[in-house]
């Protein structure tokens, strides 16, 4: 029907519609019911990616807030960690009783001596000899060891040996019934995380993604936003 009403009048459909508006053309389609599903079905399609736009660019701004706020924290709150040291190893007893030093250890370990050299009237050269060389044995268990935590374990605190090379001291002197270390605390120190400036970058640039993304689901459907 169209074609023979072009025909007609010697005009063709680009005349037929120049100057006509095409919100009322819409209108007037959408009371043939096969056009207006079809014109349902690309609002319905339209709006569902619509709604993926917003979701995906909605998270992202919620992401980059998030890492972005992160990374500043990060920055201006640094974390403080703690350098402990310990300089030797100390023994157990032979009943697994526990020393606060190797050097209480040792004279523990030389009082009996001591006291029979004290009776047997020894020099006090004599005395300090001989309590350098029992020194001397357990010159191997004088070795550091140093432990770093962002977690404050207080002034001093004593770990179990129970493994690795410190354990293998040890058994070289003959102990086996292990021992300890004391960590004193020597250092404390403000540590600026590194990741803080990675974050703070990263969480910039998702914010900037996610309102790119409301700016191309703006203009991307612009017809679906009148309507």
């Amino acid at each position: 029907m169209l074609n023979r009403i072009l025909e007609a009048f010697d005009i063709n459909i680009e005349s037929l519609l120049e100057g006509m508006d095409e919100a009322e053309i819409r209108n007037h389609l959408r009371s043939i019911p096969l056009v207006n599903g079809h014109l349902q079905a690309q609002k319905e399609m339209a709006q569902r990616k619509r709604t993926n736009w917003t979701v995906a660019s909605s998270l992202l701004c919620v992401l980059g807030l998030t890492t972005l706020t992160l990374g500043l924290t990060y920055q201006t709150y640094p974390m403080v960690s703690y350098d402990y040291g310990s300089e030797e190893i100390i023994p157990n007893g032979n009943n697994g009783e526990t020393f606060e030093s190797l050097q209480s250890y040792i004279d523990q370990e030389f009082a009996p001596e001591h006291a029979q050299m004290i009776r047997d009237v020894a020099s006090d050269i004599s005395i300090e000899s001989a309590y350098e060389v029992l020194k001397q044995r357990y010159a191997s268990l004088l070795s550091s060891e140093f432990r770093h935590s962002y977690n404050y374990l207080g002034n001093a605190f004593v770990e179990r040996i129970t493994e690795g090379q410190d354990l293998i001291n040890l058994d070289a002197v003959g102990f086996t019934s292990g021992g300890t270390r004391t960590f004193e605390l020597y250092n404390t120190r403000s540590e600026i995380r590194a990741e803080g400036q990675w974050m703070y970058v990263g969480g910039a640039f998702l914010l900037a993604l996610g309102i790119f993304g409301f700016v191309v689901e703006r203009k991307l459907y612009p017809k679906l936003l009148k309507a």
